[in-house]
């Protein structure tokens, strides 16, 4: 199951990804996918085909290309 979404920071403003990782910096909303994953847990991807993966220092990137290594996020 996929859910279509867009995330907003706490100033109105949208995650966009970059080489960087993802800011909460962008006026125009770029779409992720919600990929549930096992029964409690989901996978974030890019319209790009990009998952996010959570850094050690608390960064997230956007350099997944397989659910594989992607970070499951508990719910």
């Amino acid at each position: 199951m996929n859910v279509f979404s867009f995330a907003a920071g706490q100033h109105g403003q949208y995650w966009q990804t970059n080489a960087d990782g993802v800011c909460a910096d962008s006026d125009t909303p770029e779409g992720y996918y919600l990929e549930l994953r096992e029964p409690s847990k989901l996978c974030i991807k890019t319209t790009s085909g990009g998952y996010l993966i959570a850094e050690k220092n608390g960064s997230f990137k956007a350099s997944g290309l397989g659910f594989e290594k992607a970070t499951r996020w508990e719910f």
